[in-house]
């Protein structure tokens, strides 16, 4: 029941992603002279989420590369951008399958026990109901959800 629970929670986390992956840095002790650096999509430092109303925010490290990717997820859609060494890129995980609804918040856990983290998120005004994005790694293709 405890492994249920644990897979099952839900966290808010703050829609300034990028402040939060810089935050990470500090939080594991390496609090001398950082500077914060603003990047916004709306300036093309970062890609559009393109998702439509964003409902969440995840950081995380999908690929297992060490680096903090970040997944933005809409009423019916969910990107993953993922960090790498010429910026992000992104890619598509749910594009708006019917009767998909998620709600505010989600959360990350390998759910399946084998060694990448999935997605998890909850349903908007359906008392009790979750969906799960299983992570294909190392198979990923930008435009196959």
């Amino acid at each position: 029941m405890k492994q249920k629970r644990e897979a099952f929670r839900f966290i808010v986390i703050s829609s300034l992603t990028i402040l939060c992956l810089l935050a990470s840095t500090a939080a594991m002790g390496e609090t001398k002279n950082i500077k914060w650096q603003h990047l916004s999509s709306t300036k093309g430092q970062i890609p559009k989420p393109d998702v439509g109303r964003q409902v969440a925010t995840l950081i995380l490290d999908i690929d297992k590369d060490g680096m903090n990717d970040f997944i933005i997820a809409s009423y019916e859609k969910i990107a993953w951008f993922q960090r790498t060494a010429n910026g992000w890129k992104r890619y598509a995980v749910e594009n708006g399958t019917k009767g998909v609804r998620i709600e505010a918040g989600g959360d990350f856990h390998d759910i399946d026990g084998d060694g990448d983290l999935d997605i998890l998120e909850g349903a908007q005004s359906r008392a009790g109901e979750r969906w799960w994005w299983e992570n294909p790694c190392p198979d990923f293709q930008p435009e196959r959800p």
